[in-house]
């Protein structure tokens, strides 16, 4: 006898392709599946079609066979593809100061968030622009970013990597001169950080 009409069909859709699947029926030894007017035959209980396009309707249904017949085909079912991935997010971009990095980025069209990759940890950010604090002053630092929707994830941009700025260093103290008839020696205890010091004597700069 022919075998009876498949049961618990489903899909599962990706950007790209659906997977359709089903119970096995007792006694079948294939099966059919018509996908959007394409026949597949399939000797298990699933099967995925790809090279679809995103965002698209598409029809299927199954039948089994054996070698007393062929079943009916099953009631006619529809899945739609996810949306097609967002594109790598463009002019990717860092300003720093001593102790916090602001990313930014332009929006990408479809794209419903965004993650940002700074020192190997992720975050995840709805706008287009991160930024980062509590970091060390004079640190390098990279950073990437991709673009999300139901589709999937773009790649990341390409890794780029930016310095937080030297603190400002602290005001000398202990300034103190010393002076014979034709000069003063002005010295000052050192300053943490300091690459070169300004003195200011009678007016000028040195």
């Amino acid at each position: 006898a022919p075998p009876v009409v498949p049961t618990n069909i489903r899909a599962t859709a990706q950007s790209y392709s659906v997977t359709v699947s089903w119970n096995a029926v007792s006694g079948a030894v294939s099966y059919d599946l018509a996908f959007n007017g394409t026949v597949y035959n399939v000797t298990g209980t699933s099967r995925t079609i790809t090279g679809l396009m995103p965002s698209t309707s598409y029809s299927y249904q199954v039948r089994a066979r054996n070698s007393g017949g062929i079943s009916k085909y099953s009631a006619v079912y529809r899945v739609t593809t996810l949306v097609a991935p967002p594109a790598v997010p463009g002019n990717v971009s860092a300003t720093a100061a001593a102790y916090s990095v602001t990313i930014s980025w332009n929006a990408v069209s479809g794209a419903t968030g965004y993650r940002v990759s700074f020192d190997n940890v992720v975050y995840n950010v709805s706008g287009t622009s991160k930024v980062l604090t509590g970091l060390q002053s004079n640190t390098e630092y990279a950073y990437a970013v991709c673009a999300y929707n139901a589709g999937g994830s773009s790649a990341y941009s390409a890794v780029k990597t930016i310095w937080t700025l030297q603190v400002a260093p602290e005001v000398p103290t202990n300034a103190r001169a010393l002076a014979d008839t034709r000069a003063v020696e002005v010295s000052w205890d050192a300053v943490k950080g300091a690459d070169s010091y300004e003195l200011l004597f009678d007016g000028t700069v040195y």
